[in-house]
């Protein structure tokens, strides 16, 4: 068993074992031409790898020194990150963060959600790996989509229910906007939402690039949710190998009364099941015992009605590569963080 560092002649190979859009092949040019450094490996015998992994590279102000970040990639084997560390140290890394696409669905009881998280925890004991700062939320709701479109329905809280036949009756449409208008509008409504709701949001190039690159793979799609001319929501969604994924959305505080968001989430599942498509992640929660104070429940709460399973993810590894400059590292950054909050 051996790494290698793939060039673009493995693309398709490694797209085939790439388990997430994050992942993929696209997603790396993407960052590329963000300004990024990304490195592909895959591990294995050369044309039949075991597990192929995505790490993009971070510099590290006023030093020579870079952090790797692995987002939604394979558990790592022991083989393979051996043979990382040692090519880490050549490129002057000091740890790369692993959050592996590795899950399990919640249960409603406490105990044996416990036993899911030291089943969990139990994947990595023999991987020599740190628990790390999560980049990702740990959990997430994912949608099995084999339901007929009635069984589905039926599944939903019934003030779900209620608000979808809403935005329906008060002739709110959802329509396919994956053009450069479309993603016009989105850029324009994610700026009024992220400024009305107080979070950080990847400024227009970030997005703009994203939807180049991932349009060419047929990952992307943007759906409206509209009255008349106005558009109400608009979100971004990816589709990767039998899953899809709601990433993004933002909304205007027009006619909110409409309950457009509730019906673009319908349409949402409704064309994930028009794909044929197998899951819907929807990209994070707050977890099995949310704090209902929290800005995000409203957003949970709203998820949650769709009755999706509720997941919690391996969480966030880091393998340390140079231990005394990384725990310097780790105080400075807490500091930074202390400082900005």
């Amino acid at each position: 068993m051996k790494l290698y560092v793939l060039n673009e002649n493995k693309k398709e190979l490694h797209d085939e074992l790439a388990k997430h859009p994050l992942q993929s092949w696209q997603w790396g040019r993407f960052r590329e031409e963000n300004g990024q450094r990304v490195l592909r490996l895959g591990y294995g015998q050369e044309d039949r790898f075991s597990e192929v992994h995505q790490i993009s590279l971070h510099k590290i102000p006023l030093t020579p020194w870079y952090l790797g970040y692995c987002p939604r990639g394979p558990l790592p084997s022991a083989g393979f990150l051996a043979e990382l560390k040692i090519l880490a140290k050549k490129l002057k890394l000091l740890a790369i963060k692993f959050e592996p696409n590795v899950w399990e669905i919640l249960k409603n009881s406490e105990e044996e959600n416990k036993d899911i998280n030291n089943k969990l925890i139990k994947k990595t004991e023999e991987l020599c790996l740190k628990p790390g700062k999560n980049q990702f939320t740990p959990y997430s709701f994912i949608l099995p989509l084999e339901k007929t479109e009635e069984e589905l329905l039926a599944s939903f809280a019934s003030k779900t229910r209620y608000n979808i036949r809403l935005a329906q009756k008060k002739e709110v449409y959802v329509k396919d906007a994956t053009d450069e208008k479309g993603l016009a509008v989105f850029l324009k409504l994610m700026e009024e939402t992220s400024s009305r709701q107080g979070f950080y949001a990847h400024k227009a190039q970030y997005f703009r690039l994203m939807y180049k690159h991932l349009l060419s793979s047929g990952t992307i799609k943007i759906l409206h949710a509209c009255h008349g001319e106005d558009v109400l929501s608009a979100w971004i969604l990816f589709k990767w190998k039998n899953f899809l994924y709601y990433p993004y959305g933002a909304s205007s505080t027009v006619k909110r009364e409409l309950m457009a968001n509730n019906l673009i989430m319908w349409e949402a599942i409704r064309y994930g099941k028009k794909e044929n498509l197998a899951f819907f992640d929807m990209w994070g929660c707050m977890g099995p015992n949310p704090d209902t104070s929290d800005p995000w429940f409203g957003f949970h709460r709203f998820k949650k009605g769709y009755n999706p399973d509720q997941v919690q993810f391996v969480g966030s590894w880091d393998l340390v590569i140079r231990p005394v400059l990384w725990k310097i590292f780790s105080v400075l950054d807490k500091l930074r963080w202390a400082i900005l909050r």
